[in-house]
């Protein structure tokens, strides 16, 4: 497979954007150029969230109509996105959620209940039962999974690894030299533009989907000496910046 997507989704609070996030790094491991694209509703719990990760071996900036993979947390993910799977396209589904006769069923939800985990942990489970069904060996999935679930890892561990042992492998691909790029959000790489080009102060109030410029330049306010702030409301914003700017602060 050289060039593939796959859709993951489920209600807000799932943690489908942080699953879509593990499997492009995974991928990218693997050696596959990654876009992601993200679609999600400024709600708390509720609705309906997504990732689309395309890979590649050859260089992308887009995502594609068509999907090879559809990773179902729930219904809504199901129903709203099985018209576009490809023809061959498999479905990987919650099935202590979901009833369907198409795909491959995955009981993430009892898996994680038996081994005393929290909801969140399913997707660890449905991440490696992709993996597993696209021919990902443990050793690579389990790296990433370490890296990038750092509260409850060895929990996350166990629910993945049984997850892995009871899915059946359907695909096996190719091992590339895995890229020197990072793999970056827009909002990482808008805030490190902004370092680069001398940025001194940055104040901004939360709003989706901005916020996370404003958490990365926090993480790096110390480090690269910034004024990162956070202030009661947009106006003060407004009022801040200006008065910053007027110092001679780029802003």
């Amino acid at each position: 497979m050289n060039d593939f997507q796959i859709i993951i989704g489920g209600e807000a609070g799932e943690g489908s954007k942080k699953a879509g996030l593990i499997i492009a790094k995974i991928l990218s491991s693997y050696g596959y150029q990654i876009y992601i694209y993200e679609d999600y509703q400024s709600l708390i719990k509720g609705g309906h969230n997504f990732s689309k990760i395309r890979a590649s071996r050859k260089k992308i900036s887009s995502s594609l109509k068509k999907i090879d993979f559809l990773l179902a947390l729930d219904k809504k993910t199901l129903s709203k996105h099985q018209k576009d799977l490809k023809k061959k396209g498999l479905v990987v589904f919650n099935s202590n959620k979901i009833d369907s006769k198409k795909g491959i069923g995955v009981e993430i939800e009892k898996i994680t209940d038996d081994l005393g985990g929290i909801p969140i942990m399913k997707n660890s489970a449905l991440i490696s039962a992709f993996c597993k069904i696209v021919g990902i060996d443990w050793l690579s999935l389990s790296k990433v999974l370490k890296k990038e679930l750092t509260i409850e890892t060895e929990l996350n561990l166990k629910i993945a690894q049984e997850a892995y042992d009871r899915t059946e492998k359907i695909f096996k691909i190719r091992k590339g030299k895995a890229s020197n790029e990072s793999l970056v959000s827009g909002n990482e790489a808008i805030a490190e533009g902004a370092i680069s080009a001398g940025l001194d102060a940055y104040v901004a109030y939360p709003m989706t989907p901005a916020t996370g410029i404003l958490n990365h330049l926090a993480m790096q306010a110390k480090k690269k000496k910034l004024i990162v702030f956070q202030p009661e409301n947009e106006i003060s914003v407004v009022n801040m910046a200006m008065g910053l700017s007027f110092s001679g602060k780029k802003t």
